[in-house]
């Protein structure tokens, strides 16, 4: 699929050119020449990267950027400074725009920034894309150790685990540590009900009758 760039600069010449040039790069172009034309754009798919020229015609460039960047958050910005007869075009992008490009714009360095914009906003979403699974990891884990815990009971310090000691010992204290409870004494041990009482007949343990029940 190709990379959507969105193109928002208020000079006609210059828009259609680097629209032309972005096109040459087999990327598929959304010029627009600010306002209505910039909602337009951003509402007809994900834009991969934007470039915006510092001095719109009749409005800044800020708004325009920011208000890309709430639609897609890894859209890299670069911003065209050096519009003539603008204070807006002498001052720095905004800190968080990827990077700018100075009139008159050059095609090595259009090619150069979109190559650039469209390998950061790849990394991001490769970032992103870990982030995500770190955390799924992470819950997990933690899902696990809960069970875990739940089903063997932290070993007394300097004690054994539930699973290290011989079958009669560990059935009397997961009794123990269930407070007598024998459901609870069974969830300790990973084992259902029924084999918790068939374990306490076979290893003479009072209260080892069969459990008619579910």
């Amino acid at each position: 699929m190709k990379p959507r760039i969105l193109v928002v600069v208020g000079e006609a010449g210059l828009r259609e050119n680097l629209a032309a040039l972005l096109a040459a790069e087999d990327c598929e172009v959304a010029p627009c020449a600010g306002g209505a034309e910039v909602g337009a754009a951003l509402d007809a798919g994900a834009v991969d990267l934007a470039f915006v020229d510092g001095d719109l015609a009749n409005e800044p460039g800020i708004p325009v950027l920011a208000g890309l960047r709430e639609r897609f958050p890894f859209c890299p910005v670069v911003v065209i400074t050096g519009a003539p007869a603008s204070d807006t075009a002498a001052e720095s992008p905004p800190q968080w725009a990827f990077d700018s490009i100075a009139r008159p714009v050059r095609r090595d360095a259009l090619r150069r920034a979109c190559r650039l914009g469209l390998e950061h906003k790849a990394l991001l979403e490769e970032r992103e894309a870990c982030r995500a699974s770190l955390e799924a990891t992470r819950s997990r884990l933690a899902a696990l150790e809960a069970l875990l815990k739940s089903r063997q009971g932290d070993a007394p310090p300097g004690g054994r685990r539930l699973e290290d000691l011989p079958p009669r010992e560990r059935i009397l204290k997961a009794i123990e540590r269930a407070g007598g409870n024998r459901s609870e004494a069974a969830k300790l041990l990973g084992w259902s009900r029924r084999t918790l009482y068939r374990k306490l007949a076979e290893h003479g343990i009072a209260g080892g009758e069969p459990d008619t029940g579910a």
